[in-house]
Order: structure tokens, then sequence, then C-alpha cells
């Protein structure tokens, strides 16, 4: 009978921590953003998306629409983080790079804001 108990403990455990564990991911801030650039300096899919200097998130795709003279670079971004960021609706997005040689990152500057969150 002991052994029985133990082995359905053994089975249990691991089954309940796998449908318990992805439930903590859930509790993330996920956010799909869009932008329009002027120029792709580089930027590629999975650069670093950044907010004030911090690593928020990552570009998903970036698209080159030379037809079009208002957005002529659509880049997609997913922000990630454990708390929620609420991003004013009138941020600029900007691209640069970490330091003379860096990678591109895509940066959101939110400080001379008054708009409603995203």
């Amino acid at each position: 009978m002991r052994s029985a108990l133990r082995v359905l403990t053994l089975i249990a455990v691991p089954l309940l921590l796998m449908l318990i564990l992805p439930l903590g991911r859930l509790r993330g801030h996920r956010l799909h953003l869009k932008t329009c650039l002027q120029t792709a300096d580089e930027l590629r899919e999975g650069a670093p998306l950044r907010i004030s200097g911090v690593e928020v998130g990552s570009v998903r795709s970036v698209r080159v629409q030379p037809a079009d003279h208002l957005c002529s670079v659509m880049v997609m971004m997913e922000l990630k983080t454990d708390y929620e960021l609420r991003i004013p609706r009138d941020s600029k997005a900007y691209s640069g790079t970490l330091g003379i040689l860096g990678a591109t990152y895509v940066g959101i500057d939110s400080s001379d804001t008054s708009g409603p969150p995203i």
C-alpha cells in the first residue's frame, strides 16, 4: 500500500507542477505594439525594446514599406514585464544603438506625454 502511495505521489506531484507553473507566467504583462520609423538603422527581429533605458521587450518584425512615405518602416514589438506598464498613447518611438558600435534597439520616450495609456 505504501509503495502504491509513493508511486502515485511521484506521478501526481510532477503533473501538478506542470499545471501550476504555467499559470504563474500568465500573470506577466504582455502588450503588442507597432510603430512607424523613417529609417531602420540596422534594426532586426529580436532587437531589444527599451523604456527609460530598461529592457522591457523585443522587436518581433521589421518591414520596409517604400511606397508609404508616412510609414516607411513598420516595426512590430512585444512588451513583456512582470508588472503592468501604462504607456501613454502619445509616446514617441525611436531607434538607437548601445554605444558607438553596439546593437540597435527600439526605445520608447514618454517623458513629454500627457495622453491616455495604450
